[in-house]
């Protein structure tokens, strides 16, 4: 196969299962739909749409003339990625699990349900954000092993004032915790996140006691 040459023969796949043959762009319509496509990536309306959007228009679009006789889906997907390193910064990244899901959203938006194929683009990223943000994450100990370090440091003692301690701890733990998986999300810069404690005040009576709530 000459590489970066357009094909010469038909290259739509046939399915045994059920007898079906999936139509990409017949040869001799090749160049001009990829010109075509070319140019609808360089208008004002694709420019100015969200990242997303443009993925998964060039990806979808591109693998519907399919020009090449291999390598189609990796340089679909490649070409998706560009829109997506512009902004949010990160590839089209398809894990190995999400395999069948990825041809069941390319099967959607050949019967036309297109919003199918644009959820799936859209939730790649967000799990792609999701894993570089858990490895730049600095590692620290786990909710479930600050959990056991408590439950062994007052494991041997009665006084109400050391379970008061040991409750305003928890209350910080849990904030901390709920914290970083909030900084973790790939919230939008429009919103805003923040935690609030309600506070409290040491008093006689705890409000944590062994066996209560």
């Amino acid at each position: 196969m000459e590489k970066g040459a357009y094909k010469t023969l038909p290259n739509s796949p046939w399915n045994p299962s059920t007898g079906k043959v999936h139509e990409y762009a017949p040869v001799w319509d090749t160049a001009p739909e990829m010109d075509r496509l070319i140019q609808e990536l360089r208008s004002d309306e694709f420019t100015q749409s969200h990242p997303v959007l443009q993925a998964s228009y060039a990806h979808y679009a591109y693998v519907s003339v399919h020009p090449f006789p291999d390598g189609n889906g990796r340089v679909a997907r490649a070409l998706a990625s560009i829109y997506l390193y512009r902004r949010p910064g990160i590839p089209l990244v398809i894990f190995a699990d999400q395999r069948a899901r990825y041809f069941e959203a390319l099967e959607s938006a050949d019967r036309s349900d297109y919003a199918g194929f644009i959820n799936f683009i859209e939730a790649c990223a967000v799990d792609t954000l999701g894993v570089i943000t858990a490895q730049m994450h600095p590692s620290a100990p786990s909710a479930s092993a600050s959990l056991a370090d408590l439950a062994n440091y007052y494991a041997s003692t009665s006084s109400e004032l050391v379970y008061f301690s040991a409750a305003e701890r928890l209350a910080k733990l849990a904030m901390s915790e709920f914290d970083r998986h909030i900084g973790e999300l790939p919230i939008p810069p429009q919103i805003r996140c923040r935690t609030m404690g309600t506070g409290s005040r040491p008093r006689k009576k705890p409000g944590y006691k062994p066996g209560g709530e």
